[in-house]
């Protein structure tokens, strides 16, 4: 109900009542399989941004390395 605290998400309201719309509000993005890095996607205006800092995957070359981040290593070489 309107006026009654509860944990904030991402909606673009003060769901927590502390004055601050969407504050804090983070998750991690993409994956860390492989070569892959994962990113951060950022709560702003209700809405949750581009993923930041996120390396993805990349066509599979046999250098050793799982290159498109799917579990295997230089499949098909």
């Amino acid at each position: 109900t309107p006026g009654t605290p509860s944990a904030e998400t991402c909606n673009n309201l003060d769901d927590d009542c502390d004055g601050a719309v969407d504050e804090g509000l983070s998750h991690s993005c993409g994956t860390d399989v492989g070569e892959c890095v994962s990113g951060i996607q950022t709560c702003t205006g209700g809405v949750f941004g581009a993923c930041v800092g996120a390396v993805g995957p990349t066509p599979e070359i046999c250098n050793g390395l799982d290159d498109d981040c799917d579990g295997s290593i230089d499949e098909g070489c």
